[in-house]
């Protein structure tokens, strides 16, 4: 006795289809090497672990002699507020006569999963903060915490110290 295995033709089409697309997708997503962000300008001024602190260039004269520090949520990326120059929220603060720095986290891999806020904070935030505090000869730094996400949408922190 032999049965008969029944497809519904809807269903084979479906798979094929999404077959399709799964060969497709590659050559409509960008590779990150080919995505062209249109940054400001940074050196990369301290470094400790994967933290890279970025000074970014200005062709303002600066008018604010307290230097801003922007950090922002471990899971973002340091272009987050700096990824088209129409819209870029380092380039506004630059032209607003402020001295921009950002704390770029890097990528977190497995090695990190022992770091804590203290680590976060009271190590490599604060490190960043001593560094700017020596390198432009002042003895307060504002900071601005920015975080995507939550059920709030976009949060904007800035602390003056």
């Amino acid at each position: 006795m032999e049965s008969e295995l029944r497809i519904d033709p809807r269903i084979l089409e479906e798979f094929l289809q999404m077959n399709r697309n799964i060969l497709d997708a590659p050559k409509l997503v960008a590779a990150p090497d080919e995505i062209s962000l249109g940054m400001t300008p940074y050196d990369v001024v301290y470094s400790e672990g994967k933290m890279r602190l970025l000074h970014f260039n200005s062709t303002q004269q600066k008018q604010v002699k307290t230097p801003l520090l922007i950090t922002y949520a471990l899971i973002n990326r340091y272009h987050i507020l700096d990824i088209h120059p129409q819209k870029s929220w380092v380039k506004n603060m630059l032209e607003q006569g402020l001295d921009v720095y950002l704390i770029d986290w890097g990528t977190p891999t497995t090695m990190d999963r022992f770091l804590g806020f203290d680590d976060y904070v009271n190590g490599y935030m604060d490190n960043c903060v001593d560094f700017i505090l020596n390198e432009s000869g002042v003895d307060k730094v504002s900071m601005q915490g920015y975080c995507t996400g939550g059920n709030s949408g976009h949060s904007l922190c800035i602390i003056v110290s």
